[in-house]
């Protein structure tokens, strides 16, 4: 009989930033690929995957060990980004502040690819960031979770499997829990929110701001999608966009 080989979504990139321990400021440090014409101008290293970068690094964390997360789409790709937050390093008083070296407490990954799974990619790059730090701050460790991932859909380390995409289900992505449509409807009451379902339906192109959290505002887009679901299309949502990201707002105009 004829066997179709199943193909797995591929990452194509992966850019580090993290934040300078002593003028505070956020730098980009590595990706790969790398452009080897302009390492700044690679595909992670954007003006979007710099504003997602600047949302969850220039926020403060609730607390060391704390992690942050945001994703969005543009020109058919999926921006995953998580930053987390390191405890302070021990200092011993006695040591000459000449020998000190610190290290970066705060980080972000940022991953590109075109799959639409958003707990997949924050479950993976959470755990990629706790682990970073152990290891030195290697660029080596997270090529190795890169190629890993995309190859077997898994990720080992020191001979223990820290993540597997088998243990996902990719319509929990689909299906997001009901807080941000019961939030949604709540707020806009019965009559708007028919509106709002009729507008959907209809293909309209809807915006939401909100001076709220992000993470609500975020949860809320997320679930749109899901007044239309027959579609199971996701390729039409933004969940993260600013007037002054121009590639963002084109994008979204083409769109239909």
């Amino acid at each position: 009989g004829f066997h179709c080989c199943k193909t797995y979504a591929m990452i194509d990139c992966l850019a580090l930033y993290e934040e300078d321990p002593f003028d505070k400021a956020i730098d980009f440090v590595w990706s790969c690929p790398a452009n080897p014409q302009s390492t700044a101008q690679t595909k992670c290293s954007g003006r979007l995957s710099e504003a997602l970068v600047n949302e969850v690094l220039l926020r403060p964390h609730a607390s060391a060990g704390d992690s942050d997360f945001v994703f969005a789409r543009c020109r058919n790709k999926w921006y995953y980004v998580v930053s987390h937050e390191f405890p302070e390093d021990e200092i011993d008083p006695e040591q000459d502040p000449a020998t000190i070296v610190r290290r970066p407490r705060r980080m972000a990954l940022v991953l590109t690819t075109e799959e639409y799974f958003p707990e997949k990619y924050q479950q993976l790059l959470q755990l990629r960031c706790k682990t970073y730090r152990a290891e030195n701050h290697s660029p080596l460790c997270l090529i190795d979770m890169m190629l890993e991932v995309s190859v077997r859909q898994q990720w080992t380390l020191n001979g223990q499997v820290l993540f597997s995409a088998a243990d996902l289900d990719a319509r929990d992505s689909f299906l997001p829990d009901g807080d941000g449509l019961c939030l949604l409807a709540k707020t806009l009451g019965n009559r708007s929110f028919a509106q709002l379902w009729a507008a959907i339906v209809m293909k309209k192109r809807v915006v939401f701001t909100g001076a709220s959290s992000r993470r609500d505002v975020q949860t809320t887009v997320r679930a749109l999608p899901c007044l239309a679901l027959h579609r199971q299309d996701f390729s039409t949502l933004r969940p993260f966009a600013k007037p002054e990201l121009d590639d963002v707002v084109d994008d979204m105009r083409q769109s239909t």
